[in-house]
């Protein structure tokens, strides 16, 4: 597979023990989820971490994460956790240091 090679950031060295490639991990290590630019402003993107990285690049063709289907399953799928959970709780969700009542309106602070 040839954007596999990408993913070979050292080799073993008889001297060293291991060569490592510091700018090929380091572009490996920029992948996660907090760098990348299609998934900053998502709220689920810490339950998927971003995509698995090679699913990106032999999706799009492209080393830049430019979204996908899963993207949209995935989001779908943690709303739908979100609602059911809030619903199971009486419609009271947190946030910060007081529980919101949701439903009808605005929400209603509740100190708890």
């Amino acid at each position: 597979d040839p954007s596999a090679d990408v993913f070979f950031y050292g080799k073993p060295d008889a001297e060293k023990g291991y060569d490592f490639d510091m700018q090929r991990l380091g572009h490996l290590r920029k992948q996660a989820v907090q760098h990348r630019d299609f998934c900053k402003g998502c709220f689920a993107k810490w339950n998927c971490a971003g995509d698995c990285y090679h699913k990106s690049v032999v999706t799009n063709g492209r080393s830049e994460f430019a979204g996908s289907d899963r993207c949209h399953i995935t989001r779908e799928l943690t709303k739908d956790q979100i609602i059911t959970l809030i619903g199971n709780a009486g419609g009271i969700a947190w946030k910060g240091d007081a529980a919101v009542e949701l439903g009808g309106g605005a929400g209603k602070e509740m100190m708890i």
